[in-house]
């Protein structure tokens, strides 16, 4: 039996980096999935998740708006340049304090 890890929503508009940044989170466990700004906001109002990374790429507003969308009931990291992958899993560990 096969247990899923942290749900994690990453919110980016790179399609090549957000599919590398997933890929990196499921390989350490994590049950990673993505979304763009409008279906991120629907998937927040309808689904639970452990955390919602940012990414560098969103400006101001559209941070605002994901975290207007999780309510302060959804854990977030917001990402302000480029993360290496082992950064980024250290910052999601401690996120989740694992």
């Amino acid at each position: 039996m096969s247990t899923i890890g942290p749900r994690i929503l990453c919110v980016e508009k790179d399609l090549p980096l957000v599919e590398t940044r997933c890929s990196v989170l499921k390989q350490a466990g994590y049950d990673a999935s993505w979304a763009a700004l409008p279906e991120a906001e629907i998937l927040l109002g309808s689904q639970a998740f452990d955390l919602v990374i940012l990414s560098a790429t969103l400006n101001h507003e559209e941070k605002q708006r994901i975290m207007t969308a999780a309510g302060g009931k959804t854990k977030i990291l917001a990402l302000s340049e480029l993360t290496m992958p082992l950064e980024l899993l250290s910052e999601v560990a401690k996120q989740l304090h694992e």
